[in-house]
């Protein structure tokens, strides 16, 4: 049988061998961790560059076609409004070519010059223009005459 003492020095050197083991272990497996860390971000960085690329890609885009929309929108409206002026404008060249004493009386005069939107505001009643002389005159005192217009 071994001695006390031979007993515990065997302890002592298997509870050394054991700790610089256990050192060693935990050494090694912080380093593999380590690289996994720089492997996963090596990896990553490029994935999370792409993606941002293609989501501010996508923002530029979508910003490019909303201006365009709006572009496209605002030439319809005026080419609309073009459109309408031109009617107005035909309108206005076939009443000049009709004969006042015809009309209705309950029908107002049109006045040559001034557009439509300058004369009556759309709440203005038609029952006010009866009998006045000028398509304008939902303000009793205004004429055609009045107004400068002939």
């Amino acid at each position: 049988m071994a001695t006390p003492s031979a007993a515990k020095l065997a302890r002592e050197h298997v509870l050394g061998e054991v700790r610089d083991l256990a050192e060693m272990q935990i050494g090694r497996a912080r380093a593999d961790l380590q690289y996994r860390l720089r492997e996963a971000t090596r990896t990553l960085i490029p994935a999370v560059e792409r993606r941002y690329t293609a989501s501010t890609d996508r923002l530029v885009s979508a910003l490019q076609t909303a201006a365009a929309l709006r572009e496209h929108a605002d030439g319809q409206a005026q080419r609309r409004l073009a459109e309408l002026v031109g009617r107005e404008q035909a309108l206005r060249s076939v009443l000049a070519r009709l004969d006042p004493a015809d009309w209705p009386a309950a029908w107002p005069l049109p006045c040559s010059s001034a557009p439509l939107q300058d004369c009556c505001p759309p709440s203005a009643p038609p029952a006010a223009w009866t009998g006045l002389s000028c398509r304008c005159a939902c303000q009793p005192a205004a004429t055609c005459s009045d107004r400068g217009d002939s």
